[in-house]
C-alpha cells in the first residue's frame, strides 16, 4: 500500500541514488555549488537580459572548478574532472521568462565548452540540477515525464547516447493538499529514472516524514532518493531543518542547503531597513531587520570574521562555512564574477566545533 501523504576537509562527496538499484556509480558533488533561482526573475532579484554576460562569467568560474591538474602518479591526458553544480528549476524565471534560467545554463554550458575546446555535455564535470515544480495541472506521471523531457530541452541536455540529466527533483511536495498528485509526482519521477531521462533523483522542501514515504515507494522500484534540498541557513536553522539533516545523515542522502544567505540578510549588507533593496524583497525583508533584529547574529559573525584564525574575509563567507560544517552542500547565488570568487573562498574558511554547533 501507499502512503503518500576547499580544503581537505571540504572534498568532493558522493551522494547515493544512481538510478536502478544502484547500478551506475551514483552523483559526486562538490563541496559547493550555485544556485540560479534569480536568472530570469524579474519580481525578486531585478534581472534583466542585460546581465547575461556578467552571469556567462559566474558559470565559466563555477565550471572550471570542474577542471584540476591530475593529481601525483595519475595516468591521464587530460584534466582530471571533478563536479561542479547548477542548480534551477523549471519554474525559475518570471512572465515570459519562465524557463530562462535553465535556457541560460544550457547555453553557458556549451559557450564554455567552446572556449575550452573541449566536448560538453557527459564526462565534463558540470552537474545540472534542475527542480520540476508541482503545478496543479500536472497530475499525471506522464506529465511529468515530459516536463523533464523539456527540461532537458532547455538545458541542451539531449538524451541521446549517455548523456542525461544529472539530477532531476521534485520542487515540493502536494501531499498535504493533493495527495493524489503527489502520487503521480513519485510514479513519474520514477518513470524518468528507469526511461535513463535522470542519473539520479532529489527532492526539495520534503521533511523527513514525508521524505520517507517516499523513499519506501522509490524502494519497490530499485530507486533512491540522492538529495534533499532545505532552506538551511543561520537563520533558518530550527526543529525542520535539525530533523530533515538528521534524517538524511542516516539515510546515505546529501542535504543541499537553498537561500544559506537568507536572500542576502547574512551578507550585512541590509542591517537596517534603509538598507534594503527597492522592491518585493525588501517588503518581504523588512520585518527580519526592524528593531535591530539581525543585530546581535550580524555582530556574533562579525567577531568570527575578525578572528585571523578563520580566515574569511566577509560575513557571507561565515555563514556559508557554518553551512559547510553542518555538511550540507549549501547553493548561494551570484550575479557577478566577484560575488562568484567570494562564494567560492568559503571553502578556505576555518571554523571550529564551537562555531558550527
Amino acid at each position: 500500500d501507499l502512503d503518500v501523504g576547499g580544503e581537505a576537509r571540504h572534498r568532493l562527496v558522493p551522494a547515493r541514488g544512481a538510478v536502478m538499484g544502484g547500478e551506475g556509480g551514483g552523483l559526486m558533488l562538490p563541496p559547493m555549488g550555485l544556485g540560479c533561482w534569480a536568472w530570469g526573475n524579474r519580481l525578486l532579484w531585478d534581472y534583466d537580459e542585460g546581465m547575461d554576460t556578467g552571469l556567462q562569467e559566474v558559470f565559466d568560474i563555477y565550471a572550471s572548478q570542474s577542471y584540476l591538474p591530475p593529481k601525483d602518479g595519475e595516468q591521464e591526458d587530460g584534466p582530471r574532472r571533478v563536479a561542479s553544480l547548477f542548480d534551477t528549476g523549471d519554474s525559475y524565471g518570471t512572465g515570459s521568462l519562465n524557463g530562462r534560467s535553465e535556457a541560460l545554463l544550457g547555453r553557458f554550458r556549451k559557450e564554455f565548452a567552446r572556449g575550452r575546446g573541449v566536448g560538453d555535455g557527459d564526462g565534463d564535470g558540470v552537474v545540472f540540477a534542475t527542480k520540476l515544480a508541482a503545478y496543479p495541472w500536472r497530475i499525471t506521471r506522464g506529465q511529468m515525464v515530459r516536463a523533464c523531457e523539456a527540461s532537458m530541452a532547455r538545458l541542451q541536455v539531449d538524451g541521446g547516447g549517455d548523456e542525461k540529466l544529472e539530477l532531476a527533483q521534485l520542487h515540493w511536495s502536494a501531499a498535504n493538499y493533493a495527495p493524489l498528485q503527489e502520487l503521480a509526482l513519485w510514479r513519474g519521477i520514477g518513470d524518468m529514472a528507469e526511461q535513463g531521462l535522470c542519473t539520479s533523483i532529489g527532492v526539495s522542501n520534503y521533511g523527513p516524514r514525508q521524505l520517507a514515504k517516499l523513499q519506501a515507494y522509490l524502494a519497490s522500484r530499485g530507486l533512491q532518493v540522492a538529495t534533499c534540498q532545505v532552506q538551511f541557513s543561520l537563520l533558518s536553522y530550527d526543529a525542520l531543518q535539525r530533523d530533515t539533516l538528521a534524517y538524511c545523515n542516516d539515510n546515505g542522502i546529501r542535504v543541499i542547503s537553498y537561500s544559506p544567505l537568507a536572500l542576502g540578510l547574512l551578507t550585512g549588507k541590509y542591517a537596517s531597513k534603509e538598507d534594503l533593496p527597492k522592491g518585493f524583497r525588501g517588503l518581504a525583508l523588512g520585518s527580519l531587520v526592524a528593531n535591530d533584529g539581525l543585530g546581535p547574529l550580524l555582530r556574533e559573525m562579525e567577531a568570527v570574521r575578525a578572528d585571523a584564525s578563520v580566515g574569511a574575509e566577509t560575513l557571507a563567507q561565515v555563514a556559508l562555512a557554518w553551512c559547510l560544517g553542518k555538511g550540507t552542500v549549501p547553493i548561494p547565488g551570484a550575479k557577478d564574477a566577484r560575488q562568484a570568487r567570494q562564494n567560492l573562498r568559503a571553502l578556505q574558511v576555518t571554523l571550529g566545533d564551537h562555531h558550527i554547533q
